[in-house]
C-alpha cells in the first residue's frame, strides 16, 4: 500500500502482508421493467436485485433514474414477495420515492442473505409525454461494504410512448347522396 502524505515530498510505504482488502459490494444481478409504457398511465415497476454480501437491517439501497415516473414525492407502498423486507419510519412494505431523478430508496427492515434474489414492485404513474428508455442505476450503503452506483443490467419496457389506434375504421350508416349519416 502506498500513500502520498500531505505536506511531504515522498511516498510512504506500509507493508500489509497477506491481508485481504475489501473493495466494496456489488449487485451481481439486477433487472427493472414496467407493466405499461403508455403516456400518463398507471403502471407497476418490478425491480429484482441480488447482492454479493449480506444486507443488514437498516442498510439502504437506492435505485435512481426511474425517470419515467410522474408520481409525486413521498412514501410508496411496495408489492412483490419481498416487500415486507423494507420499511419507512418503521412501517413495513414501504419505500421512499422522489420524482426528481426518479429515486426509490429502500431501507432494509430485515436481513437478506448474500446471493439471495429479492423482488419488489412499486406503483407509479408514467409521465404524460413520450421519452426514451430510462437508464436506472442501483447503489447501496451497507454495513458489509458499500455498493457504488452501477447500471441495472436488464432494463425492459422503461420508455414512455404515445398511445396509438390498433384498428382504424370509419363506416357510414347510409351511402346515398344527401342523406343523414351516422359515422
Amino acid at each position: 500500500v502506498e500513500a502520498a502524505i500531505a505536506g511531504t515530498s515522498g511516498i510512504a510505504t506500509v507493508a500489509t502482508g497477506n491481508t485481504d482488502l475489501m473493495v466494496g459490494s456489488a449487485f451481481t444481478a439486477s433487472s427493472i421493467s414496467a407493466a405499461s409504457e403508455l403516456e400518463g398511465m398507471d403502471t407497476t415497476v418490478t425491480i429484482s436485485l441480488t447482492c454479493d454480501v449480506n444486507i443488514a437491517q437498516g442498510d439502504v439501497i437506492t435505485v435512481s433514474g426511474i425517470t419515467t415516473g410522474a408520481t409525486n414525492d413521498g412514501t410508496v407502498s411496495l408489492g412483490g414477495g419481498d416487500s415486507t423486507k423494507f420499511a419507512v419510519s418503521g412501517v413495513t412494505g414501504k419505500g421512499a420515492w422522489a420524482r426528481v431523478g426518479g429515486v426509490l430508496t429502500l431501507t432494509a427492515d430485515t436481513a437478506i442473505n448474500s446471493g439471495t434474489p429479492f423482488v419488489i414492485t412499486i406503483p407509479i404513474r408514467n409521465k404524460a409525454v413520450a421519452q426514451a428508455a430510462a437508464v436506472p442505476t442501483v447503489a447501496a450503503t451497507l454495513a458489509a461494504g458499500n455498493a457504488a452506483p452501477a447500471p441495472i443490467t436488464t432494463v425492459s419496457s422503461m420508455s414512455i410512448v404515445a398511445p396509438t389506434f390498433s384498428t382504424k375504421t370509419i363506416s357510414a350508416s347510409d351511402k346515398s347522396i344527401g342523406q343523414s349519416n351516422t359515422l
